[in-house]
């Protein structure tokens, strides 16, 4: 891509987080090309959440923040604090809109130990333990990893190296979807039209989809009874307040936000002890967040673990008890103190080096 917009002789070459999934050697000669441009006279606009790149390869900087500019003409000598605190608008821990948690909720046994999971290239030697009853957040941003992790815990993107183990000690392997779900784990995926529905089938067949076996009509007999799937669609339906004429609706005609209770919905009917919701709100109206957000709660008071990954650092304050932070594949903090601020991490997000808080 950037060949094109340089054998088009373009005076004006605007990259949009060109280095998120870069090696280090592929960023070097980014860097060269860069120079090369300037020296050419053509303009560049280099968005970038990396505030170490953007210091050293651009002239100047802007800083956006919910959609408006707050600060221009920024000098790349500006220190990487000073950056922060513009992006984040203050210099000082900042509560979120929202109902922030101030009160950690009950943590049970633990039902997760990760150790040293490793999936090239953007999962690295990550480590850490999950509670039943707790919701633990996933912060990071573009390129950090955290959907190829849930991916990768699902079973969908099997780990190079590294282990799982269940509450009871097993070891597990996660090398298929079968084997996540076999391990009590499941999957609100990030793309719900892509990989959560079946746009085509009804609610009802996308809701029981995961689990026909248990509507066999005969114990013998390989097909699931329509009875048995409407009874537990039509309950899931209700609990999550789906706006629909009937579980035969087909789910391509539903709102953004029922189509991800549908999704969610098929994650309850698995009854996994381990639920990983991967940004459940994007694209959701505001009353169907409320409605995700309490379901999560519900999940934790009942003793399920839930990990949340989201973009939003308002979410994660609003919604966990514990948040990772990742940075290129690896986490580099753990923040447990409630409660839990957008400056916190940020700060841990673009840290040069990670530690854990």
């Amino acid at each position: 891509m950037l060949a094109r917009a340089v054998s088009h002789q373009a005076r004006l070459v605007v990259m949009d987080e060109p280095t998120a999934t870069l090696s280090a050697r592929e960023v070097d000669h980014l860097r060269d090309v860069l120079e090369r441009l300037r020296q050419s006279g053509t303009s560049v606009i280099f968005v970038s959440h990396r505030l170490p790149e953007v210091r050293e390869f651009c002239d100047r900087i802007v800083v956006m923040r919910d959609g408006a500019v707050v600060a221009h003409d920024v000098s790349p000598r500006a220190s990487e604090a000073e950056l922060v605190t513009l992006i984040t608008g203050d210099d000082s821990a900042v509560k979120l809109a929202g109902d922030v948690r101030t009160e950690q909720r009950r943590r049970g046994q633990v039902v997760l130990e990760v150790s040293g999971l490793t999936r090239p290239p953007l999962v690295w030697d990550v480590s850490f333990t999950l509670h039943a009853g707790e919701v633990l957040g996933i912060a990071g941003l573009v390129g950090s990893g955290r959907t190829e992790l849930a991916r990768t815990l699902a079973g969908i993107d099997p780990a190079q190296s590294g282990t799982v183990r269940t509450g009871d000690g097993r070891t597990v392997v996660l090398d298929s979807p079968q084997a996540a779900s076999a391990a009590a784990i499941s999957l609100i995926p990030e793309d719900r039209l892509r990989y959560g529905l079946v746009k085509g089938f009804a609610i009802r067949e996308n809701l029981t989809l995961p689990t026909l076996r248990r509507y066999r009509a005969r114990r013998w007999l390989p097909l699931p009874a329509r009875s048995k799937e409407r009874v537990v669609s039509d309950d899931i339906v209700d609990r999550l307040s789906v706006a629909c004429s009937d579980v035969e609706q087909q789910a391509s005609f539903l709102s953004g936000g029922n189509q991800q209770k549908v999704v969610l919905g098929k994650a309850l009917l698995q009854d996994a002890d381990v639920l990983i919701f991967d940004e459940p709100t994007d694209g959701v109206d505001v009353g169907a967040r409320e409605e995700i957000y309490a379901e999560i709660d519900r999940l934790a008071q009942q003793g399920k673990a839930v990990v949340l990954i989201s973009a939003e650092f308002s979410e994660l304050a609003h919604t966990c008890d514990r948040v990772l932070v990742m940075r290129d594949g690896a986490v580099v903090g753990v923040l447990d103190q409630l409660p839990l601020t957008e400056t916190s991490m940020l700060r841990l997000c673009y840290a040069d080096g990670g530690a854990a808080a």
